[in-house]
């Protein structure tokens, strides 16, 4: 299998953030709910690789992790208000499209060594043990005007029908900024592929520096308990 990425763009943000603060309970809306649910469904598309280490859909799944996260997140840093101005970095979806072979499949990894083209390569791998899915994937693209971008997913989970678990770290650096991002899984019980128990809890710290706006470093946690339904969950949030 032989991947490409896309980026589709970076999109730089103003955004007012908080010195500092407590993590204090809130009242999510719909689309925060969707988010924290569609994180948790996301997840479990990781199965595929018990059954399939070639398939592309954990790949497209670590992007669409990425994404709910960042939007939790980027919505949180907007209740961190303060006069401080930094800016907030959101990046755009990767679109994946596949031409030919190249990803290697040894027992119960895929590795991939270059794959790519000349805008764009993959490295690192998945491995399967059981319900553990362990990764190091690195990805470099280039993003909006041109700009370089890498791409780091690490981490181990367990993904099984029922239970999630354990942790992923994702970061993303370009020319002047740079973020990384948490996402804890704390034995989050599955039924029927919903949610219905257990916490997530996701930190960004995102650093900016040499803007002509403003420069500095801005950070944010969210917390979703789970339950005790399928689309029931309280959150909090603070620095």
């Amino acid at each position: 299998m032989r991947l490409s990425f896309v980026v589709t763009s970076v999109v730089a943000t103003m955004f007012l953030f908080a010195c500092g603060g407590k993590i204090t309970e809130f009242k999510p809306t719909e689309q925060e709910k969707a988010h924290a649910a569609a994180l948790t469904t996301d997840t479990l598309e990781l199965k595929e690789l018990k059954v399939n280490l070639q398939g592309e859909g954990a790949l497209g799944a670590l992007n669409s992790i990425q994404e709910s996260a960042l939007y939790l997140t980027s919505q949180q840093q907007q209740r961190n208000v303060s006069p401080n101005n930094v800016l907030g970095l959101l990046s755009g979806g990767m679109e994946l499209r596949s031409f030919g072979d190249c990803a290697s499949v040894s027992d119960s990894r895929v590795t991939y060594n270059n794959c790519g083209d000349e805008n764009s390569s993959i490295n690192g791998y998945f491995e399967v043990d059981g319900d553990v899915v362990k990764m190091d994937i690195t990805i470099r693209s280039k993003g909006y005007d041109d700009i370089d971008l890498v791409y780091r997913y690490e981490g181990a989970v367990i993904v099984s029908d029922t239970l999630l678990d354990g942790a992923l770290n994702i970061s993303l650096s370009g020319a002047t900024f740079s973020y990384t991002l948490d996402v804890r899984y704390s034995q989050i019980v599955i039924a029927s592929d919903c949610a219905v128990g257990g916490s997530l809890r996701l930190e960004v710290n995102t650093k900016v520096s040499g803007t002509s706006i403003s420069t500095g470093a801005t950070s944010a946690t969210v917390i979703v308990d789970f339950g005790p339904n399928c689309g029931a969950m309280t959150m909090k949030g603070g620095k």
